[in-house]
């Protein structure tokens, strides 16, 4: 019998509560989609969202550090995905710190907060019938 605990890489719990926050980051930004369009163009937009939040690190990060104005709208409208990805972190002899996933949950409630604050604002006027 083997004891509990021994040959779990216990590394990869804040890793794995990474990927939860983006799964309710996704959700949340669904539940927007939802209170106005039905399943495909909900799916085609969170699909699109995804792929642009994963992108936009790459193409607007620069440009909005310069101080180009739509840039940095844009970066901050978008998603950015990559501060769930830590496949880097879990290489031997690293961590994932504490510290990191409570700054990526402030993230996580912040972008949350407005998208179901703007949920609730679609749905209020959304009529039922």
């Amino acid at each position: 019998m083997q004891a509990f605990g021994t040959g779990v890489d216990w590394r990869l719990i804040p890793a794995g509560l990474l990927i939860l926050l983006a799964l309710w980051l996704l959700a949340g930004l669904a539940i927007v989609c939802t209170t106005r369009w039905d399943l495909m163009p909900t799916l085609a937009f969170c699909c699109a969202l995804f792929l642009a939040g994963l992108m936009s690190d790459y193409f607007l990060h620069e440009k909005a550090m310069s101080g180009e104005w739509w840039a940095s709208v844009l970066y901050t409208l978008f998603p950015n995905w990559q501060v769930f990805w830590l496949a880097d972190a879990l290489e031997p002899s690293k961590t994932v710190p504490w510290s990191y996933v409570g700054k990526v949950s402030l993230y996580v409630a912040g972008y949350l907060g407005a998208a179901l604050a703007l949920a609730l604002w679609l749905f209020e006027e959304r009529e039922l019938a």
